[in-house]
């Protein structure tokens, strides 16, 4: 099934009729800036081409929602500890 998406949005989609905890989550970005955890929670946004400056980094789970932090980039490099 196609559906199509414009602007940016996140949601979940049942992936099957049978087991309704498989889903699909599915964020629609401006921006490659991304990245999804690894088995032990860590995570890590390639920053090679983004400016120098302070960001807005949002984290989303399924039970416990979104929660924001900031971090500060110079010279492609920025380090954010983060736990909900």
């Amino acid at each position: 099934e196609i559906i199509p998406v414009t602007g940016v949005q996140t949601c979940a989609l049942p992936i099957c009729d049978v087991h309704s905890w498989m889903e699909a989550y599915i964020g629609v970005l401006e921006h490659p800036f991304f990245a999804t955890t690894g088995e032990n929670g860590s995570f890590e946004i390639p920053t090679k081409d983004l400016a120098d400056g302070e960001y807005e980094v949002a984290f989303w789970h399924k039970k416990l929602g979104e929660k924001t932090a900031k971090v500060k980039v110079a010279g492609g490099n920025g380090t954010l500890d983060f736990s909900y």
